[in-house]
């Protein structure tokens, strides 16, 4: 079973309105013959189905083509034994409302009952007796003409002429569009002889105010009339319901009679028969002014009509000094009181109940009021009970103050406290456990402590004991707890069997205790990993030093023994050595110190919005001499109009880098390509691609580690300090973006790293 969506006629109410489709208008009248004496089961396109109460199938009707996807029915057998339970127990549902109430009802179902394809159903049910309904179950088809909504007129008249009794299809006019054998063998007539005519020229003892009166209560509030007609010397009971259509409104309404000559005999007998008895009258009285409680009647306009003599003895006067007058009146008061069961019972047409006080007798009343309706749904009478509760409110109230005060202290406890039974089920739950957890008491009482509300690690790793508590211990265990916001509350619970059989848990929260134990375990492996890299540091620090400076010395201890004798050439040769090798130390001691400001947060940060064309050109202009001798094309593809917003000595160094290294590390002849482009919402992708060497997949994995140590040589010898890329890393991730790699050994690489957007960029 797929779905089920219905509605009734009162509230218009629908889940989700299934997609219209049309109905055929040329739909088949024909009863098939493998379908005789209504005991076969459906698979047509459309059926009527004679059902009670019960749900049990009295006879079927089936038409059009076949179609074996129609719920199957067959005679004599209840459709819960021949249907999904979905399907059956909704049909009987609306049934049942239909046959108690005086609404008319509609079910749309989508189904696939027989495993087929999914279809929709739509199913009208009406009335033929107060046992009985017709269900017109029809599976709508695509492309067809529907008429109104309803049934077609070749559907309606297979649907009417398979009813014992009368039925007729009427507009909001009265006119009768169909009719059936039954109805007019009734009037001595032919069925042709009804169609177009009103039905009131059939029934000329209703005057037209009557008659807009019953139209209006059935094409306009929806309702059913229930009405018994005299029909020359038989007795005839009509209900008039409406038809409403899947949208929701009402063109057409079904008219079904019934002879009720014979009840309506023995009704009249028993009437004559008890009038002709004398005793029966004052029977009724006395039996009315036995009762103990009050009882009283008012008309439709809120008069009293009388109390029984328990009534008047509360009041303290006689009855004709009841008659006419408002109830309140005989209470001494000159409007209506603020909270009226009987007032509550005008508006909504509906029993009421209230309980009352009054001080001037010390007495509280119980008050129930129930309306008695005209054919009209109207109000006719109304009968108020009236009974003394005094005796009953007072241990009511002094029940009330000792749970008050046990609820005070239940409430105003410091600890969450839940209540349960020795099953475990939840039957308590304290005003500090439903702040602290944000459940309401509905999402808590009623469910087994183990059902959703810790979280299953937690359980796991502390099971409940009640094979302990049983034993009279206090079981304490910590356990994380699911708030109602999905929130997880770690909790401290001391658990412990009550006199009465019940458990005890009370909760303190220790989340902030368990977050300050894991801060300190943090800062624990912090500091340790903050020591690890600090030995590492000094490691790197005293290999990369060592080597520059071994060179320098070698280089400043040959020219001061041998410059004397070392040829121009030679002395020029290697004082360019040593100007690189001061230049590499001072570009190592210069990352030293920027990386060694970044990890203590000491190096300013002023974010702002900047030109990156205008910065990348800044950047790299330096590096511009070393890609020319090189013979490297450099493409600097950024448009011009493109801003970002970053601190600008950050930026320039992450450009610096980047770049450095694509020429380091791109052979003669090579490109490096500079591109810009957005890439979400609020950010802008920044790339320098080169077609170098590449990166060695072991080296590409460790490249933004500090323990990796990448410092090769460039294609050239170029030397390296293996920081400029950790330095780049934490310049991206200082302004929000993430820097990125790809690689292919000996192909080259892309390095990629994002930034945000100004946010009113022009």
């Amino acid at each position: 079973m797929a779905s089920q969506k219905m509605s009734s006629g009162k509230s218009g109410y629908r889940s989700q309105p299934l997609q219209n489709k049309n109905h055929d208008t040329a739909a088949h009248a024909q009863v098939h013959g493998d379908y005789e004496n209504g005991t076969a089961q459906s698979e047509y396109q459309k059926a009527v189905i004679r059902l009670n109460r019960a749900g049990v199938c009295l006879n079927n009707y089936s038409m059009g083509e076949k179609n074996n996807v129609m719920p199957r029915f067959q005679a004599g057998v209840n459709i819960k034994e021949t249907t999904p339970p979905e399907f059956s127990e909704a049909l009987i549902e609306k049934i049942n409302t239909l046959l108690d109430g005086d609404e008319p009802q509609m079910l749309e179902f989508r189904t696939n009952l027989q495993g087929k394809e999914i279809v929709d159903l739509e199913i009208n049910i009406i009335a033929c007796n107060r046992e009985q309904v017709v269900a017109i179950i029809e599976i709508p088809e695509s492309g067809k003409n529907k008429v109104n909504g309803s049934i077609s007129n070749h559907y309606a008249s297979a649907i009417i002429n398979s009813m014992e009794e009368g039925l007729m299809l009427i507009d909001r006019d009265g006119i009768v569009l169909e009719t059936n054998d039954a109805n007019a063998r009734n009037h001595g007539m032919h069925p042709a002889e009804f169609k177009g005519r009103c039905i009131y020229d059939f029934y000329r003892n209703t005057n037209p105010i009557q008659r807009k009166k019953i139209l209006n209560t059935i094409f306009v509030k929806g309702k059913m009339v229930k009405r018994d007609f005299r029909l020359d010397e038989q007795w005839m009971e009509y209900l008039m319901q409406a038809l409403r259509s899947p949208s929701g409104t009402i063109e057409h309404a079904v008219i079904c009679a019934r002879n009720i000559t014979s009840s309506k005999g023995l009704l009249q007998t028993l009437e004559e028969s008890l009038s002709d008895n004398r005793e029966v009258p004052r029977f009724a009285e006395n039996l009315f002014n036995s009762i103990p409680d009050i009882i009283g009647i008012q008309d439709r306009h809120h008069w009293v009509i009388r109390y029984n003599q328990a009534g008047y003895d509360f009041l303290g006067i006689e009855p004709r000094e009841a008659e006419g007058r408002k109830c309140y009146e005989l209470y001494g008061n000159s409007s209506e009181c603020e909270i009226c069961a009987t007032s509550i019972t005008y508006e909504t047409l509906k029993p009421a109940h209230v309980e009352k006080y009054f001080p001037d007798r010390d007495i509280w009343l119980d008050i129930r009021s129930y309306p008695i309706l005209d054919d009209f749904g109207e109000i006719q009478y109304v009968i108020e009970h009236l009974r003394d509760i005094s005796q009953l409110k007072q241990i009511e109230i002094a029940l009330k103050r000792s749970e008050e005060r046990f609820r005070e202290l239940f409430n105003s406890s410091a600890a969450g406290i839940l209540i349960g039974s020795a099953e475990g089920i939840i039957t308590e739950a304290n005003n500090t456990f439903i702040r602290m957890t944000g459940y309401r008491p509905d999402q808590l009482i009623g469910r087994h402590i183990s059902e959703g509300i810790f979280t299953a690690e937690s359980i796991k790793a502390n099971p409940f004991r009640f094979d302990l508590l049983n034993q009279g211990h206090t079981v304490t265990n910590e356990r994380t707890l699911i708030a109602a916001n999905n929130r997880l509350i770690e909790m401290e619970m001391h658990t412990h069997i009550l006199p009465d059989g019940t458990y005890q848990s009370i909760y303190h929260d220790i989340s902030e205790r368990k977050k300050a134990e894991r801060e300190v375990n943090r800062q624990n492996i912090d500091l340790k990993l903050i020591n690890d890299q600090k030995d590492k540091f000094f490691s790197i620090i005293a290999h990369d030093l060592r080597s520059p400076f071994t060179s320098f010395l070698s280089l400043t201890e040959l020219m001061e023994e041998e410059i004397d004798t070392m040829p121009v050439e030679e002395i020029k040769s290697t004082a360019g050595e040593l100007r690189k090798s001061a230049d590499n130390l001072y570009r190592l001691l210069e990352n030293l110190l920027e990386w060694s400001m970044i990890q203590r947060n000491a190096k300013p940060f002023t974010p702002e919005v900047l030109r990156l064309r205008d910065v990348a050109e800044q950047a790299t202009e330096a590096l511009i001499e070393s890609a020319q001798n090189k013979k490297i094309r450099v493409f600097n593809e950024i448009p011009g109009n493109v801003k970002v917003y970053a601190d600008r000595p950050m930026l320039e160094g992450i450009l610096r880098n980047l770049f450095s290294n694509a020429v380091k590390f791109t052979r003669e002849n090579g490109n490096i390509f500079l591109e810009a482009s957005p890439c979400r919402e609020g950010f802008l992708q920044i790339s320098i691609t080169d077609t170098g060497i590449g990166i060695p997949e072991p080296m590409l994995r460790s490249l933004f580690s500090i323990s990796g140590r990448n410092n090769r040589k460039g294609t050239w010898g170029e030397p390296s300090t293996g920081l400029g890329l950790l330095l780049c890393k934490e310049f991206v991730e200082k302004n929000g973006g993430k820097l990125t790699v790809r690689s292919i050994a000996g192909k080259g690489s892309c390095f990629t790293f994002t930034l945000p957007e100004p946010e009113n960029q022009p």
